[in-house]
């Protein structure tokens, strides 16, 4: 019993006649006799009642597998619409906005791992701060964004994504780089370089110290940047330490550019998020990433994980 049998029994039960069913079909009388023939032979009983040349009608086993030979064709097109809606997830643009961290440090692994299975789909990736990224989804310019705070803002749906910690980075020549941890007095004199406003970095530093008692406005703070690079670039300069996400200095560490402390008592992490405006109607190929970016999860984690390693 093939698909193309049952196509052809349904046209000729609903139009009574092989020659009206051949046309409909762009078949010849003889291939539609033959594909009822078939049918007939391999359910062994009659599907249809020839009265005269050209009357047929269908017998009771006819009715009884023209219901379930409906379903079939039904099935075989919803599976059709199935595959064409999951190729067409698989082909277009996703316009990503990212903060400084998870832009330049940990979505790139799973962005690359995305865009080798999924060889249709052009990611166009933005790298700004949390602010910005949050305005620019919720006003369109973004499909998606991944960020390092969360706004209050109604019009957004967020996911947590990832952890991420912070630490005190220091110039290799600082008299504290050879320290594990250093005190919050300690930490206090130190020149400082900081984020500009709007950075979940800075957002997240802000909260931890406020939440000790301590104004970032009382701090040494020598210089504000606005990216995480030229903050790096600051503290191999000498100009100053700042407190940054590990995953962003891993390098540097590991060849000894830049070294790190802990400060006791002071925890600096945070999370980063999906983000992506609360519409009715979301593009399957938008779903089709969110979902894949935290699916993958674990692939960012690599990093993540060796961060708490080295830290911890």
């Amino acid at each position: 019993m093939t698909l193309e049998q049952l196509k052809t029994f349904i046209k000729v039960a609903e139009v009574e006649s092989f020659s009206q069913a051949g046309k409909a079909l762009h078949l010849s009388q003889p291939s539609i006799s033959c594909h009822i023939l078939a049918l007939e032979e391999e359910l062994k009983t009659r599907l249809f009642d020839r009265l005269g040349k050209r009357r047929i009608v269908i017998t009771k086993p006819g009715k009884s597998l023209l219901k379930y030979a409906r379903r079939m064709i039904g099935l075989e097109m919803k599976a059709k619409m199935a595959i064409d809606d999951l190729q067409n997830l698989k082909r277009g643009e996703i316009r990503l906005g990212t903060s400084n961290i998870p832009g330049a440090y940990l979505l790139l692994p799973t962005i690359k791992k995305f865009t080798t299975e999924n060889p249709r789909v052009k990611i166009s990736s933005h790298i700004s701060d949390t602010q910005g990224i949050v305005n620019e989804v919720l006003n369109g310019s973004f499909d998606l964004g991944v960020v390092g705070k969360k706004s209050k803002i109604q019009q957004l749906h967020y996911d947590d994504l990832i952890d991420d910690t912070m630490v005190l980075a220091l110039p290799p020549s600082h008299p504290l780089a050879g320290k594990s941890s250093i005190s919050i007095k300690e930490f206090q004199t130190l020149p400082l370089l900081i984020r500009e406003e709007g950075s979940g970095s800075r957002d997240t530093v802000e909260k931890v110290l406020n939440h000790e008692g301590i104004d970032i406005n009382t701090l040494m703070i020598v210089a504000q940047l606005g990216n995480t690079e030229a903050i790096k670039q600051g503290i191999k300069a000498g100009l100053g330490c700042s407190l940054i996400s590990y995953c962003a200095i891993v390098d540097e560490v590991k060849y000894g550019l830049i070294k790190y402390v802990s400060i006791k008592e002071l925890i600096f992490k945070r999370k980063f998020y999906i983000v992506l405006p609360k519409l009715i109607f979301t593009l399957p190929l938008i779903n089709y990433f969110k979902d894949y970016l935290l699916q993958n999860i674990s692939l960012l984690n690599n990093t993540s994980n060796n961060s708490r390693e080295k830290v911890g």
